[in-house]
């Protein structure tokens, strides 16, 4: 999504670490021998929870339009 947004999107919402969940996602999808299972776990007990409340927030955002 960062890329179809011309990387305009997802800096309207610091409070997540992007670099880091993008690096996350890659590292699970191409490098999966090299995952820290108690790292994922750490991620989707105390992370997740956080970073789901954003994305609500960015579909809410995007379903409201542009504001005037």
């Amino acid at each position: 999504i960062d890329e179809k947004t011309g990387r305009k999107l997802l800096p309207q919402y610091p409070a997540v670490p992007w670099d880091r969940v993008k690096g996350t996602r890659d590292v699970i999808t191409h490098g999966y021998s090299d995952v820290d299972v108690d790292v994922v776990f750490d991620i989707c007990r105390n992370r997740l929870p956080e970073l789901v409340g954003v994305v609500e927030k960015i579909r809410r955002d995007i379903a409201d339009g542009p504001s005037s």
